[in-house]
């Protein structure tokens, strides 16, 4: 299929609801994936707030 389809999506729920779960190794990756995604967002979030000149404030 095509790019950002859900193929890698749809395996891995097959994996949790047939109870093969994830391993270690896994795990780390998604934790990795996850913090990535977290500073791609807050990343995307402050040159956003440039762009549309946004103030930083303590609020």
């Amino acid at each position: 299929g095509t790019g950002e389809s859900g193929k890698s999506t749809f395996i891995k729920q097959m994996r949790i609801i047939h109870g093969s779960g994830y391993s270690d190794d896994d795990k780390r990756n998604f934790i990795k994936l996850v913090y990535q995604n977290i500073f791609m967002a807050m990343n995307s979030m402050i040159r956003a707030m440039d762009t549309l000149k946004i103030p930083y404030r303590d609020p």
